[in-house]
């Protein structure tokens, strides 16, 4: 486990699985909304998140957390180890909105300085509440395929199917 890619819908707890594998294993944690997302909400085109994302898995030891279509190929084909939190549609909407209401009524800031508000949080076509949703069922096919590929029989896939089942396998590294 040198090259660890955690994945899993959004709000699942990617990014704090990933801090704390990086803290037992003592590796480079790459949170890819931090790559994606600049202050003020603004997305990294593409064409320069690509070469950000590779010089930062330019590392003998990384824990990637994120979802990005775009940087798959690149992060999978480094990987040795994907971690799939493959938590039920419950525990990942319960995440979503206690962590959309802490950071909202909190004001705690995410993504390079950013800060969600009620307003999109709740009220607009961008609401993370919303993706979640939307892109539930399509990230848990995309995910199962992807254990099933081919490609991926080199790679050791370790699916998670609750926040106890992660508990357990952040103890077993300590």
């Amino acid at each position: 486990m040198q090259r660890i890619a955690v994945i899993g819908v959004s709000c699942s707890g990617k990014t704090t699985l990933a801090a704390s594998l990086s803290g037992i294993l003592k590796s480079k944690l790459i949170d890819l909304d931090e790559i994606h997302w600049q202050p003020g909400w603004v997305s990294t085109p593409a064409h320069e998140l690509l070469p950000k994302v590779k010089s930062a898995l330019d590392c003998p030891a990384w824990i990637v957390s994120g979802n990005y279509s775009c940087l798959q190929d690149i992060i999978f084909n480094q990987a040795d180890t994907i971690i799939w939190l493959d938590y039920s549609p419950f525990v990942v909407a319960k995440r979503a909105l206690t962590r959309t209401f802490k950071r909202t009524l909190f004001k705690q800031a995410c993504c390079n300085g950013n800060y969600e508000t009620i307003r999109q949080s709740f009220f607009s076509k961008n609401s993370i509440l919303l993706w979640v949703l939307k892109t539930y069922r399509l990230r848990k096919v995309q995910y199962h395929n992807l254990m099933n590929d081919s490609k991926m029989s080199q790679k050791t896939f370790i699916r998670l199917s609750t926040p106890k089942a992660t508990l357990d396998l952040l103890d077993r590294l300590k």
